[in-house]
């Protein structure tokens, strides 16, 4: 089912919900009262138990790396693909088949592996970014030396251990 025929048939049972509902809070209030409460009872449990998908996502992402990847060979790897790639201010795309074989591999939330690249930060801020996902936004590993914290943006980070985190974007 494509997503345009999934939002239409949400919006077309809403409608159905919304206007039944209606029609008897007008031509039988108490049987429309009952309906509403029981709506109500239905729907705040959901809306109070919410969570953004960044913080389901990104925890269950972190398991599946840690299942295929070792963290320190991870920075290991990381930190020598900077010194290669040395010139700070500027951004350097890696090769697919540069990256660790377990991470090239994974696919998460049906994703698989997407991008590499050395970010345009000051040398001793340069990290590596391992990007999966795609219109619905991307999420993925931020490796850098084991002295590397990230700064506020507007990602989400978990940190595996220092200098590597686990990023999805928030908007």
């Amino acid at each position: 089912m494509t997503l345009s025929v999934f939002v239409g048939l949400c919006f077309a049972l809403l409608l159905a919900v919304v206007g039944v509902t209606t029609f008897f809070l007008v031509r039988k209030p108490r049987t429309g009262f009952i309906i509403l409460g029981v709506l109500l009872a239905v729907a705040a449990p959901a809306f109070v138990s919410w969570k953004p998908i960044y913080k389901t996502r990104t925890p269950r992402f972190a398991e599946e790396v840690k299942k295929v990847a070792d963290p320190s060979e991870l920075q290991r790897w990381a930190v020598a693909t900077l010194q290669e790639t040395s010139q700070a201010g500027s951004s350097h795309e890696i090769p697919r088949d540069k990256v660790p074989v377990g991470i090239r591999n994974l696919t998460s939330d049906g994703s698989p592996f997407q991008d590499a690249f050395c970010d345009a930060g000051s040398v001793q801020d340069r990290t590596v970014w391992l990007v999966w996902g795609g219109g619905f936004g991307h999420w993925g590993i931020r490796i850098g030396t084991s002295s590397f914290r990230v700064s506020p943006d507007d990602n989400y980070y978990i940190e595996w251990k220092p200098g590597i985190y686990f990023w999805h974007q928030t908007h």
